[in-house]
């Protein structure tokens, strides 16, 4: 078997308060590093918001999913804040793939620069193979719609979806396009 950690929606590094639950990104290494065969995964929004992403961009949370050893992440709404140019920076600093498997650039048709859609990585043995799935609630959560892609026009898999009518052009034209009914991630 294989073990599967799982954390989204880190912002910040140091532990929060002086009594249960404190957090903080030393406590999660610890936590994570006693699972040593573990798969890790990111489901997304470590880019923004925090007081320390401002300055940083988000930079501040790939050096900590770098050190976490994280296997993969999936882009969450905040990962756009700074724009694409951003995302493309911080996504060629991290040791890990970022995936984004029913998203696409408008004009490409193709993940944003840098990031995949799908990954297989070999653990205990096993070949174990990743898609990156956000669901409708994702577009109405984005900071900057000018910096977030467009939706594909198909999901992996599948999988019956629900068709999302987005209200901006994308790619120069409305674009519809179908997203997994579920919040699923990785």
């Amino acid at each position: 078997s294989v073990a599967l950690l799982h954390f989204t929606d880190v912002y910040h590094l140091a532990a929060r308060r002086r009594r249960e639950p404190v957090g903080g990104a030393a406590r999660l290494h610890t936590l994570l590093k006693s699972f040593p065969d573990a798969l890790i995964l990111f489901s997304g929004d470590a880019l923004s918001p925090s007081l320390e992403s401002q300055t940083t961009q988000g930079g501040h949370m790939v050096d900590a999913l770098n050190k976490l050893a994280v296997d993969a992440a999936v882009l969450g709404n905040h990962e756009f804040d700074f724009g694409l140019e951003n995302l493309e920076e911080q996504v060629s600093r991290s040791s890990f793939p970022w995936l984004l498997s029913n998203v696409s650039l408008g004009e490409t048709g193709a993940p944003p620069p840098g990031v995949l859609r799908h990954h297989v990585l070999e653990r205990g043995g096993r070949r174990i193979g990743l898609m990156g799935l956000v669901g409708d609630w994702m577009w109405k959560q984005v900071s900057s719609l000018e910096s977030f892609p467009c939706p594909t026009n198909s999901s992996p898999g599948g999988r019956k979806t629900a068709q999302l009518h987005l209200q901006r052009p994308c790619g120069g034209r409305q674009q519809t396009g179908r997203l997994p009914q579920r919040r699923g991630t990785l």
